[in-house]
């Protein structure tokens, strides 16, 4: 019997640290809706998220409505851009995701040839507007300063 109880207890150890585990994220998300200068929505853009510091990349494609949907991205810094025939690509960077971070970048493309790019640089900061669960991010500082 006490064989038994302690596999029970082993079990139900391991499957709550595993659920502890899966919610504590490790990765961001991003956001946004694309638009043509005169506001009217975009679907059908290629988003490109490119992590400049390791070089993933990743894809999506603006729906119906312009929004686009880039889930569980490592979090670092990115360069985010817009391509679709007969517009100029648009290009924003650097982007800073953080843990947890669900954050919109949206896009404005303009009528022109896809060769021309549209670089966005120093832009207004990246707010995460979406909702989310409450955290904090925790600064290079402050881990140093915490006692071993």
């Amino acid at each position: 019997m006490t064989v038994i109880r302690t596999f029970i207890i082993g079990v139900c150890a391991v499957l709550c640290c595993g659920t502890w585990a899966a919610a504590q994220g490790t990765s961001a998300r991003l956001v946004g809706t694309v638009r043509e200068t005169s506001g009217a929505v975009v679907p059908g853009v290629t988003v490109t998220a490119t992590n400049l510091d390791t070089g993933l990349v990743r894809t999506s494609v603006s729906n119906e409505q312009g929004d686009y949907v880039l889930p569980t991205l490592p979090v670092g810094r990115y360069e985010v851009a817009g391509e679709l025939s007969g517009f100029k690509r648009v290009v924003q960077s650097p982007i800073r995701l953080d843990v947890d971070q669900t954050a919109r970048v949206d896009l404005a493309l303009e009528l022109g040839d896809m060769t021309e790019t549209v670089e966005v640089t120093g832009g207004a900061p990246v707010i995460n507007s979406e909702p989310s669960s409450s955290g904090q991010v925790i600064g290079e500082e402050q881990v140093r300063g915490l006692p071993l």
